[in-house]
């Protein structure tokens, strides 16, 4: 299976400049499609709700306090194609948008973050609830690309009274709304 250290390393080969904030968001809009495309995690390594947002606490850790980073293997075509659709959609992301767009209300962040009896007091965003926040979406990301590619208006797609989820928080993001309140200074 591939690992987290394997697809951050192909994240940080595309986009060089890359901060940690941004790439830990990427590895868990990677780890979301991957699960609501196949059924099946994209790595095994856990992804936990920290107060920036979705992190993978051990390539964190490994990175901030580990002796050596583990060797890095090639990913697969159909893991490539993940991580295409990833930054394309949204590797253009500044690392603030990035964290409101994880923080969107109702979403797998938010469930465990700010509601910690949901997840049982652990911290632990698991794999069945990415895998159903990313497939309840996966058909409106997919028509906001059939949008794109078309030149139609993304908001016409989306019902005014969908329940507010990853689509409608991606047209919110991108039209400058914020969606989290600033942690204070």
């Amino acid at each position: 299976m591939t690992s987290a250290h394997d697809v951050a390393a192909e994240v940080r080969g595309r986009r060089p400049r890359i901060d940690n904030f941004s790439l830990h968001k990427l590895l868990f809009y990677a780890q979301g499609f991957h699960l609501a495309w196949t059924g099946r995690p994209l790595f095994e390594q856990r992804i936990e709700a920290w107060g920036g947002g979705p992190v993978v606490a051990d390539l964190w850790r490994s990175e901030r306090h580990g002796p050596t980073m583990p060797t890095v293997v090639p990913l697969t075509e159909a893991v490539q194609r993940v991580v295409d659709y990833v930054l394309s959609r949204y590797g253009q992301l500044s690392a603030l948008e990035l964290i409101e767009l994880s923080h969107v209300s109702g979403g797998p962040w938010d469930r465990v973050y700010e509601h910690p009896a949901e997840s049982k007091g652990r911290n632990e965003i698991t794999f069945d609830l990415m895998q159903q926040w990313f497939s309840d979406d996966s058909e409106l990301i997919a028509l906001r690309a059939q949008a794109d590619a078309s030149g139609e208006r993304w908001r016409a797609l989306v019902a005014t009274d969908s329940v507010p989820g990853l689509a409608s928080a991606v047209e919110r993001v991108l039209g400058g709304e914020r969606v989290i309140e600033a942690p204070p200074r």
